[in-house]
């Protein structure tokens, strides 16, 4: 991943993925140009509904929260 995040700060990172993984983003990404956004076809209120489908409450908001709390946890 090689992106500008918020307030245009970079974010550079290698991981590794699954296959599936690795497809879907390749699939995500083709036919897009440089800058063009990866996942302009999520949309948030969709995320967010089957989001509260497996549990009443979250939302991205809150799933990212969650997962940068852990993340630094960890450190």
């Amino acid at each position: 991943f090689d992106f500008l995040g918020k307030d245009s700060i970079r974010y550079f990172n290698t991981v590794e993925v699954l296959p599936p993984v690795y497809k879907a983003i390749g699939d995500f990404g083709s036919g897009k140009k440089e800058g063009d956004d990866l996942f302009d076809k999520l949309d948030t209120s969709k995320l967010n509904a089957h989001l509260k489908e497996l549990m009443p409450g979250l939302t991205a908001k809150v799933f990212r929260t969650y997962n940068a709390s852990e993340t630094l946890d960890r450190l």
